[in-house]
């Protein structure tokens, strides 16, 4: 697949999150109970305010231990039950380098390939862990080859 990269500038955004270690094998069952559990937390449901995402912290991503934030974007006024697990926090504003990886998350390693080695030749640092949001995905109904991953990582 040929990945366009882009820049773009986000700005803060309210977020609902649960961090957790997993290994590549357990990590579709613990996203999808991190994510459930987040949901739960807010109210009222309609308050969230975008696609599902995750910030993964490693770097080298490390499939035998990944460290993973996952959660929902919801609006500023979104009643949040936070417990020791879920957090509301503000994810910063800044640019960008994004590109959308199409496909199933095994073939998803070429879509950062790409867009760290456009961020290098374009001369910008990372200056973040790069997060994924799951714009089509199985909680969709999707198939793996209709899956839509948008991944964006904070640059200089």
């Amino acid at each position: 697949m040929n990945y366009e990269v882009h820049v773009k500038q986000l700005t803060p955004q309210v977020v609902v999150t649960e961090r957790r270690r997993a290994t590549l094998k357990q990590l579709g069952h613990a996203m999808h109970s991190a994510l459930a559990k987040v949901a739960n937390a807010v109210e009222p449901p309609s308050a969230t305010s975008g696609a599902p995402f995750a910030v993964y912290y490693n770097e080298p991503f490390r499939p035998e231990d990944i460290d993973v934030e996952m959660g929902l974007p919801v609006n500023a006024d979104a009643k949040v039950t936070e417990s020791h697990d879920v957090h509301r926090r503000v994810i910063a504003g800044g640019p960008v380098a994004y590109t959308l990886h199409v496909g199933p998350y095994s073939s998803i390693g070429a879509a950062y390939d790409a867009l760290y080695a456009w961020v290098a030749e374009h001369g910008h640092v990372r200056t973040g862990p790069p997060r994924e949001i799951y714009i089509v995905g199985p909680s969709q109904g999707a198939k793996p080859h209709e899956y839509r991953t948008e991944i964006e990582v904070p640059i200089d």
